[in-house]
C-alpha cells in the first residue's frame, strides 16, 4: 500500500466493540481512524487505542445527516458499527 493511501481518513460510528475493534485493525494498517457517538467517547478498549495519536473522536448523533455529512467530509470511506435503535411511534 502507498504512503498515501496509508493516510486516509476512515469514519467509524459507533464506539462499541465492533466499531473499536474496526478502529484498531484501521489504525493498525496505518489510516486515520475518526470514531463518532453521541457522547464524543474514545473507545474504553485496549489503551494504545484509547491514546492513539491518529484517532479523533466526535461527539454527534449519526441519524442528523447534516452532521454526518460534515463530519464524513474527506474520509475515503463510511463504516456504520453502531447498535440499532428503536422507535416507538
Amino acid at each position: 500500500m502507498n504512503q498515501a493511501a496509508d493516510q486516509q481518513t476512515h469514519v467509524v460510528v459507533g464506539v462499541g466493540p465492533v466499531g473499536t475493534a474496526l478502529a484498531g485493525e484501521l489504525l493498525g494498517l496505518g489510516h486515520r481512524v475518526r470514531m463518532i457517538s453521541r457522547s464524543g467517547r474514545r473507545p474504553a478498549g485496549p489503551e494504545h487505542l484509547a491514546s492513539h495519536p491518529h484517532l479523533e473522536a466526535l461527539a454527534l448523533d449519526a441519524a442528523d445527516p447534516a452532521a454526518l455529512t460534515e463530519a464524513t467530509r474527506g474520509a475515503a470511506v463510511l463504516y456504520n458499527a453502531a447498535k440499532g435503535m428503536e422507535r416507538n411511534n
